[in-house]
């Protein structure tokens, strides 16, 4: 039997009244027709902001990170997110909720700030070389959208961060940080 597979990450997690507000978003896509394909589970959703990796063994590499996220001193904050679209990709592409272009300055210094911090604390290599692009994937499609569809805005209030284990289909959380105001 193969070893299981960590996939460590940093997130945002949607409290109950966002989740129910991402929940009608869907609700909307699957009532326009425009989306076909497998939906995440609610307990699933959530904003990457700092991948690590996929590992054997993560403990040691949670650990590190665990202390570096406790390091980090930022501000809550407020994102919009206000469309669905699609990632380019040849089979089930994922797709998306985006965040509105004026409000993603926020999340996105909130992102390298965490990555300096991980950076700092000996964990570089583990970060990753792309630009991070904020999304919150909600299902993984039969095929891409011409182009975006508009939603009605979702204002996300970011007090927490937290550094999640996704293994074997589950998304255990490891710790949680409160942003302070």
């Amino acid at each position: 039997m193969p070893a299981q597979i960590h996939r460590l990450f940093f997130a945002l997690r949607p409290d109950a009244a966002l989740l129910g507000e991402i929940g009608c978003s869907v609700q909307a896509l699957k009532a326009a027709g425009r989306v076909h394909g497998r939906w995440l589970q609610p307990e699933k959703l959530h904003m990457t902001v700092q991948f690590l990796g996929d590992f054997a063994v993560a403990d040691d590499i949670a650990r590190r990170a665990s202390h570096a996220a406790a390091g980090l001193h930022f501000a809550a904050f407020e994102f919009v997110l206000d469309r669905a679209e699609t990632f380019p990709r040849k089979f089930n592409p994922p797709c998306v909720l985006r965040c509105a272009g004026n409000s993603e300055a926020a999340l996105q210094h909130f992102a390298h700030e965490l990555g300096d911090a991980l950076a700092a604390a000996g964990m570089a290599e583990f970060l990753e070389s792309r630009a991070y692009v904020p999304h919150v994937t909600i299902a993984y499609a039969e095929r891409e959208l011409p182009k975006p569809m508009a939603l009605a805005p979702i204002l996300w209030r970011a007090q927490e961060f937290c550094l999640i284990d996704s293994v074997g289909g589950a998304h255990n959380e490891i710790a949680r940080w409160t942003l302070h105001a």
